[in-house]
């Protein structure tokens, strides 16, 4: 990967969207553009739907 060359996302779960001394939880992930970022949006529905029992 080309030093700069990435894209950065920050994933949030909030309890309200608009509660701000609710609980929340966010994480940021790097990933490289093109195949990586292609191969994520594949990939994202699925995780989303699944059930985790």
């Amino acid at each position: 990967m080309l030093a700069g060359s990435h894209v950065r996302l920050t994933w949030g779960l909030h309890e309200r969207l608009l509660d701000v001394e609710g609980w929340r939880f966010e994480t940021t992930t790097v990933h490289a553009p093109g195949e990586d970022m292609s191969r994520l949006a594949i990939e994202m529905p699925t995780f989303l739907e699944s059930d985790p029992l």
